[in-house]
C-alpha cells in the first residue's frame, strides 16, 4: 500500500482554521474520514486469496493494514463465483475477531477472495495514497464544517459549519455512488428503453 500522512490534510485544515487546537483538528480529522469510509466503503482492501480446505467453513480476516480497522465485508468470491451476504456467507464474531462463515463447506483448493472495506484507526497518522489523492477534499470540506459547528472557539461559524456540513454530505452520498459502480464492473448494465409509438 502507497501511503499518504494524514499531517498533509491537517495542514490545509489549520491554516483555514488557525485558531483550532491541533488536539481536536486531529480527531475532527479522523472522525471525518472514517465516517466518509463507513458511509461510502471506499477504503478497499483485497486480502490475498485463500485457498481453502475441504469442509471448513470459517476463515479469520485479519491481513488488513495496521493503519486500518476492519469496516465490513466487501465481496467475497470463490472461484471466481460473486458469493451473496446471508445465502452464501456470514460474518461472525470470534471474540473481537471477525470471522467469514460460508454457508456451505467448500472442496480443497478453491479460491477464496475477499475484499474488505476498512477505515482508519483512530490514532492513524497515514492513509492510502489514491483514496488520500481521490477524496481530499471532500474530507478537507468535511473536518472545517464540523470545526465551525463547535460550540466554542474563535474558529465557530455554525452558518457556514451548515453549509458546508451539507457540501460534504452531498459529496459523500456522490462517492457512494462512484465506489458502488466501480465495485460491480462489467456488471454493471442499463434497463432498455421501451418506447410505445
Amino acid at each position: 500500500m502507497k501511503s499518504q500522512a494524514l499531517s498533509e490534510l491537517f495542514n490545509y485544515v489549520h491554516a483555514e482554521l488557525p485558531g483550532a487546537p491541533d488536539a481536536l483538528v486531529w480527531q475532527h480529522l479522523r472522525l471525518v474520514i472514517r465516517d466518509f469510509c463507513k458511509r461510502t466503503r471506499a477504503w478497499q482492501y483485497a486480502m490475498d486469496a485463500i485457498s481453502t480446505t475441504a469442509d471448513q467453513t470459517d476463515y479469520d480476516l485479519e491481513d488488513w493494514p495496521s493503519c486500518a480497522d476492519f469496516d465490513a465485508v466487501h465481496t467475497v468470491e470463490l472461484d471466481d463465483t460473486l458469493l451473496e451476504p446471508g445465502d452464501d456467507y456470514l460474518l461472525v464474531d470470534d471474540e473481537g475477531q471477525p470471522v467469514l462463515r460460508l454457508v456451505t463447506a467448500p472442496s480443497a483448493g478453491q479460491s477464496l477472495e475477499i475484499t474488505l472495506a476498512i477505515m482508519p484507526k483512530m490514532n492513524a497518522e497515514v492513509i492510502d495514497k489514491p483514496l488520500f489523492d481521490r477524496w481530499f477534499v471532500t474530507w478537507k470540506i468535511g473536518i472545517i464544517a464540523a470545526l465551525q459547528m463547535s460550540p466554542v472557539g474563535t474558529w465557530r461559524n455554525p452558518q457556514l459549519g451548515m453549509l458546508n456540513r451539507q457540501d460534504y454530505d452531498q459529496q459523500t452520498g456522490k462517492a457512494r455512488i462512484y465506489v458502488s459502480r466501480l465495485g460491480v464492473g462489467k456488471q454493471l448494465a442499463v434497463r432498455p428503453r421501451w418506447s410505445f409509438t
